[in-house]
């Protein structure tokens, strides 16, 4: 597992990302799996490209009605 690059990183962030896998260590879970998961949920920019026009309509539809 890797925290980031320096200086694309800063050291308050890795230490942020260090905290956070060992609270997912203390849960029993890997810290590489929580992020593949993470990952595989995170939208691509072609999801949010089909996504945004219905979701400004849903609004929009909302906001009217």
């Amino acid at each position: 597992m890797t925290l980031g690059t320096y200086p694309a990183t800063s050291l308050a962030r890795a230490r942020t990302i260090a905290m956070e896998a060992h609270g997912h260590l203390d849960e029993g879970r890997d810290p590489r799996d929580v992020a593949a998961e993470q990952a595989a949920k995170a939208m691509t920019v072609a999801e949010l490209i089909r996504e945004l026009p219905r979701k400004a309509h849903q609004t929009q539809s909302q906001e009217c009605g």
